[in-house]
């Protein structure tokens, strides 16, 4: 399976990896808005670069991952409450 990151540090195997399927690709000039359904059925939306996500395809099964250095953890809907 193809990786989005593959521009980007790799994480360790089995660390920040997740199963995924491309839902809808737009272009954007030199890059392609991925949108994908991850684990749990979760959305996630991706920037990908043209040169480097023109064999993606609508309904294709990927493995995504995410260098832990960049990732942001939001509170939103779906996060969990801290324990009191």
């Amino acid at each position: 399976m193809p990786s989005l990151g593959a521009w980007l540090p790799t994480p360790a195997p089995g660390s920040n990896r997740f199963a995924a399927t491309v839902e809808r690709l737009i272009f954007l000039g030199e890059v392609r808005q991925v949108h994908l359904r991850g684990p749990g059925d979760w959305p996630v939306v991706a920037l990908a670069l043209q040169c480097q996500s023109q064999n993606l395809r609508e309904g294709q099964s990927l493995t995504f991952s995410i260098p832990a250095e960049l990732v942001v953890v939001l509170q939103g809907k779906y996060a969990i409450p801290k324990a009191p």
